[in-house]
């Protein structure tokens, strides 16, 4: 039998590696908002190093780089330690820098210094060389007292509003002057610029004293005034709307004066009254949280195109009768009484135009635990129970203990997630003791020296070189200090270029992968991920040897997990969602709902009810 001569990993003396191999890469990951508010999801985040993009994530819930859309910085020559890293969004330098160092992992806030969605004018009606970013699914609303610009795209893009102003009295000479017999009602100069752009504008006008039958938009081209058609005039609401393939010009409203027997509403050069009601109309309460202690919350609303909107507790709207200002957030008052509440919202346009309603869900818990019968049966196998100072996790049915802090947080628990333990689980027989989590690098507190990864059974795993441990991608940031006396020596980790060991967690492209039991298993969502207490930070990028393992089933959520399902919350246990019968069952076990998240459990099969 080959023997391995096990090296002391000294963190002090660890010398440089020389490897005509790709460096480790660089982790980001954080928060992305604009001026206005959080990014919507979608939106591509780009690193640059000089004008080398070196790295890319998507949007998602306002952040960046989180799994699966993970941002790592590469280094394919292993050249760019020390190298300034720049941050864009949707293309916009948001002034954001780093430092690139291989094998690090950065929680670096961006900010991209323009607005997102809505941009308003000054007090004089005007906007000169703002830019706006613009998704397929939030348009950008630019917004004067007389005039509303939409701006949308089919995919993720910019518009700068280089010039939007009224036009005076003085711009109206020469081969510009107002069309003879017409009298001006609005004017505006729209110079809005950017790639696949389709622009929508609305001006108010007044009707006073004017046939509104004549009534129509026109563009100058420089030599003359040309009206524009297509168009939809709204009388109720004095507005004519058009679309223009992109504004770069003057546009202007002119209407002829009404003669003694009345105008009406003929004619019009290709005026309709064509339904457009708000699109793409969402509505979150407290920011999308899966729970909340108090009836007083915060509404986040969106719509596309809408000039008023009513909100309700009830589908049906009762006793809602008058429409209010769109507004993209509103204080809220949520009926009382703990439990799920929905609220309910609808858009209208200027065109009196009316969106299908639309909701969203909350749970509403005020109080501490409900009162009512102490249930005792054991806790579902997952749940961390408190006894006497000591946590156990309920596990097979039994109950095993953590020996220590270090060892707990191994696992990426937290004590807030441990409910009291019930004579029930007191009585469960002991099961083995929770040494570390398989997969994690502990210093050695025995000696204070040697570096291990836990492997299976709780044996500890040495590496033959500080050439195999950097070849795996490993760092010695963040290291537990466990005292691994009592663990059993296991077989050395003794090749840079083997597959990774039992528990590591790898990255393809941009999938990130558990070696378990010899497979390579994905992880169901950035949600699941989260809930085992993993970071980003304990990801190395995968090698050759890790594809060839065979792909197991998708990780499910932990065990113990506490998940909202639109409303209904279940715990996790044994890869089943377990519903309880109603929120003392829930309550007297100790769980908190304060600590579920929010998820969709389709595919989970259902479990037993909890009493």
């Amino acid at each position: 039998m080959k023997k391995y001569s096990l090296i002391a990993l000294v963190l002090f003396a660890i010398p440089a590696v020389a490897m005509a191999a790709p460096g480790i890469p660089h982790q980001f990951y954080g928060t992305v908002n604009f001026t206005n508010g959080a990014a919507p999801d979608g939106l591509t985040v780009e690193t640059k190093i000089g004008p080398t993009v070196v790295g890319d994530s998507i949007t998602s819930g306002g952040k960046y780089g989180y799994n699966p859309n993970l941002l790592f910085a590469l280094d394919p020559d292993d050249n760019r330690a020390g190298q300034t890293v720049k941050f864009f969004v949707n293309g916009i330098d948001t002034g954001e820098s780093a430092t690139f160092a291989n094998g690090e992992f950065t929680n670096l806030a961006l900010t991209v210094p323009v607005a997102m969605g809505n941009i308003t004018a000054d007090s004089n009606n005007t906007i000169t060389n703002q830019t706006v970013s613009v998704t397929a699914s939030q348009p950008a609303v630019i917004q004067a007292s007389n005039l509303s610009v939409s701006v949308t795209s089919s995919s993720n893009t910019n518009a700068t509003v280089a010039d939007l102003s009224p036009l005076g009295s003085t711009f109206f000479t020469g081969a510009a002057a107002v069309i003879s017999g017409n009298n001006i009602l609005n004017g505006y100069e729209i110079r809005i610029t950017g790639t696949g752009l389709t622009i929508q504008v609305t001006m108010n006008y007044s009707d006073s004293g004017i046939d509104e039958g004549t009534i129509v938009p026109y563009r100058f081209n420089g030599t003359n005034w040309v009206a524009i058609e297509p168009y939809t005039r709204n009388t109720a609401a004095n507005t004519i709307t058009f679309s223009v393939s992109a504004a770069a010009t003057p546009y202007a409203v002119f209407g002829q004066t009404q003669t003694s027997g009345g105008g009406g509403d003929g004619g019009g050069g290709g005026g309709s009254s064509i339904a457009t009601p708000p699109t793409n109309t969402t509505i979150s309460i407290a920011s999308g949280a899966a729970v909340t202690s108090t009836e007083n919350v915060t509404l986040t609303l969106a719509a596309a195109g809408a000039a008023h909107m009513m909100i309700a507790n009830t589908a049906d709207f009762a006793g809602i009768t008058n429409w209010e200002n769109y507004a993209a957030t509103k204080s809220w008052t949520l009926t009382s009484g703990d439990g799920v509440k929905t609220v309910y919202a609808k858009f209208r346009s200027n065109t009196g135009d009316v969106s299908a309603a639309v909701s969203d869900t909350i749970t509403l818990q005020t109080g501490g635990q409900v009162l009512g019968e102490t249930i005792t049966n054991v806790h579902p196998n997952g749940t961390l129970i408190l006894d006497n100072g000591t946590i156990f996790l309920i596990k097979d049915g039994k109950r095993s203990g953590f020996r220590n802090p270090e060892e707990y947080f191994s696992h990426g628990y937290t004590f807030s997630q441990t409910v009291a333990a019930n004579s029930a689980d007191k009585a469960t027989a002991e099961g083995s003791v929770m040494k570390a989590l398989e997969g994690a690098l502990v210093l050695d507190k025995a000696d204070g020296r040697t570096v291990y990864m836990i492997g299976l059974n709780g044996t500890k795993r040495g590496f033959t070189s500080a050439d195999v441990f950097k070849g795996l991608g490993y760092s010695f940031n963040g290291l537990l200090k466990i005292d691994l006396s009592d663990y059993t020596t296991g077989n050395p980790i003794a090749s840079g270029v083997e597959a990774h060991p039992e528990g590591a967690l790898i990255l393809d492209g941009k999938t990130v992968w558990w070696v378990k039991d010899g497979k390579r298993q994905g992880f169901e969502s950035e949600a699941v991920f989260t809930t085992y207490g993993f970071t980003f930070g304990r990801v190395v990028a995968s090698n050759a040897a890790d594809m060839t393992l065979p792909t197991g089933p998708l990780v499910k959520f932990r065990d113990g997990t506490l998940v909202n399902d639109q409303g209904t919350v279940y715990v996790i246990s044994d890869g089943k969602k377990l519903g309880f019968r109603n929120m003392n069952a829930l309550t007297s076990r100790g769980y908190a709902v304060k600590n579920s998240i929010k998820a969709t459990l389709d595919s989970y099969e259902v479990g037993n009810v909890i009493e």
